[in-house]
């Protein structure tokens, strides 16, 4: 029963280190490796990242970020975005482009926010798809 309890411990640990906030109140990002094992290259593979959030630490609405490994941001938006009871963000998808070599690797950092002003994200979301359209 004590070694359970400690593994319990342990996990809830790390799944807090994940998705915690630094002092500044500002999300950690949580790494995302994509690996390839069959010796295809996968070009604009659309993939998704589930984001888990403690009660209280998120609200309004969600906005994501994923950067590559230099730090570039890559296009992203969020789906089937779940609320505690006190409305604030418990869960959401975060939906990403991605490369990956054959047989190597490609490395991604997501994390989300709550924003306030539904204006700006929606002008923040028609902006990155009129710059897309080029």
């Amino acid at each position: 029963m004590i070694r359970r309890t400690r593994a319990f411990a342990v996990l809830l640990l790390s799944a807090a280190a994940l998705c915690g906030s630094s002092a500044d109140g500002v999300l950690r990002p949580r790494v995302v490796t994509l690996t390839d094992y069959l010796g295809f290259e996968w070009t604009d593979e659309l993939v998704h990242d589930t984001l888990n959030f403690p009660k209280g630490q998120l609200t309004g609405v969600a906005v994501a970020r994923v950067e590559n490994e230099s730090g570039k941001p890559v296009p992203s938006q969020t789906s089937d975005v779940k609320r505690h009871e006190d409305g604030s963000i418990r869960s959401c998808n975060v939906w990403f482009f991605a490369d990956v070599p054959p047989n190597g690797s490609a490395t991604y950092r997501t994390s989300c926010r709550g924003s306030r002003d539904r204006r700006r994200t929606a002008c923040a979301f028609a902006s990155l798809k009129k710059n897309n359209r080029n």
